[in-house]
């Protein structure tokens, strides 16, 4: 899977959505521009499974989606989709620069040039 969603994947996060949320189904029956925009400018930046765990999340949440709030379906799913695709990439980032960090220990070559180069600082050879 890459990291943007297609086409194809965008349908089958509509089909979860719409199973989670069947009333969702006849409001967007008809909004193929909508959500052809949904698509272009949100979700084909998103992964499916980010866009997924986003539709289980709504689905338990103590804030549901809301029938006159139906047109932040895109923004919702996108905030909670982001915030794991953040938290994915910052724990990556974090075990990337654990697993870079080392002690430098210089060589006696680099000690006597450090040497060198603070007597040359102060004025003494």
């Amino acid at each position: 899977m890459g990291w943007e969603m297609t086409r194809d994947e965008f349908n089958q996060w509509l089909d979860d959505f719409q199973a989670r949320f069947p009333d969702s189904a006849n409001w967007m029956r008809g909004k193929e521009r909508t959500l052809g925009l949904w698509f272009d400018e949100v979700f084909s930046t998103l992964t499916l499974d980010d866009c997924l765990e986003a539709n289980r999340q709504l689905m338990t949440s103590d804030d549901p989606i809301r029938a006159y709030e139906r047109e932040t379906i895109a923004a919702r799913v996108a905030q909670i989709a982001r915030r794991r695709a953040y938290r994915r990439s910052d724990a990556a980032n974090q075990e990337w620069r654990q697993n870079t960090k080392r002690r430098w220990t210089p060589s006696e070559g680099e000690e006597r040039l450090g040497d060198i180069f603070r007597n040359n600082l102060r004025g003494t050879s």
